[in-house]
């Protein structure tokens, strides 16, 4: 029978460096994790930000679904895209501040999302599209997007009161 020795370490008087949790929902515990500081946002922005929520659902379920339906996929992403750039333009420069980091994840988020749009667009507008090819660029697709709808969650829970 083997006997455990635990070695007590002094505690440094230095800051600790936050390591996100590894759970299977870091993601959700990083959300909102703009400082705890919370952002007066109209009941307009609030309700951009859900309807982005609501169409990335709706995109990643049809990526789920096959046959993906492109047109209806370009078609999302496309409002998405505007509701965005709506959201941001109507921001105003308090908030454009406090959001800086945010904003600047969201859009690197969406040029991850497009491009892999891009991709599955061209598989799937050639004439005869290979379906495991499809459903590879959908699972990308929808990884990518992943990351966009965290984002989202994270500035609603930022926006909520």
């Amino acid at each position: 029978m083997a006997i455990l020795q635990a070695q007590v370490v002094p505690r440094s008087s230095a800051p600790r460096e936050r390591v996100p949790p590894r759970t299977p929902n870091a993601a959700e515990d990083r959300i909102g994790a703009i400082g705890g500081v919370r952002i007066h946002a109209t009941d307009e922005q609030r309700d951009q930000v859900r309807a982005c929520n609501q169409i990335l659902e709706r995109a990643q379920t049809a990526l789920k679904s096959l046959p993906v339906q492109g047109s209806q996929l370009r078609e999302q992403i496309a409002t998405l895209n505007q509701e965005q750039e709506k959201l941001i333009a109507g921001l105003d420069k308090n908030q454009h501040e406090q959001l800086r980091t945010r904003i600047s994840d969201i859009e690197r988020a969406r040029d991850h999302a497009n491009a892999a749009l891009k991709k599955l667009s061209g598989e799937l507008t050639k004439s005869k599209p290979d379906q495991k090819r499809v459903a590879e660029l959908a699972a990308e697709m929808e990884r990518e997007t992943t990351p966009w709808q965290e984002q989202y969650r994270g500035l609603q829970a930022d926006f909520e009161p």
